[in-house]
């Protein structure tokens, strides 16, 4: 699908809750990402770019449509990023995750990380790695997120007994 620029069928374990769900996507590109090979591509029920994880693909259900790939899509939505690092991260530098960051550090050792994303999910993952020393400040969907991941933590982690 992806040499012949082909839309592609396939049913996906989701992350969220194991259920199988069929996908229509135009095939972009295979990365190797964090030990597991993903397929980026527009997807035409969503009208945005998704990853897949290849792992999560069900084993037999990929089927390369006769439909070729549109030559544009819409630009996904983009959000303005910005999150504080605690000292003890940000004193000996901040870590590039995203492209185009700027950068501003503090007097006390902390930084304010300022960047233009598209993938709320995949800027979620990166900034949970921070634990404690990181607050995102904005967008608003994604410290909403942050708030329910807090919760369900502390829930989790809840060391009183009774």
């Amino acid at each position: 699908a992806l040499r012949y620029r082909q839309q592609l069928q396939f049913h996906y374990h989701t992350l969220r809750d194991g259920k199988e769900r069929r996908h229509v996507i135009e095939p972009a590109r295979l990365v190797f990402e964090h030990g597991h090979v993903y397929l980026y591509g527009w997807s035409l029920d969503y009208q945005k770019e998704l990853r897949f994880r290849l792992d999560y693909i069900v084993s037999g259900s990929a089927e390369m449509l006769p439909t070729r790939i549109a030559s544009s899509h819409p630009s996904p939505i983009s959000y303005v990023l910005r999150y504080e690092l605690s000292p003890v991260i940000a004193r000996n530098g901040v870590s590039q995750h995203f492209a185009d960051q700027a950068v501003e550090s503090h007097a006390d050792g902390s930084a304010t990380v300022t960047a233009r994303i598209t993938d709320l999910f995949e800027a979620r993952r990166i900034l949970l790695s921070y634990g404690e020393n990181c607050t995102v400040l904005e967008p608003a969907p994604l410290v909403e997120q942050m708030r329910v991941v807090a919760t369900e933590f502390s829930k989790k982690y809840d060391t009183r007994e009774g």
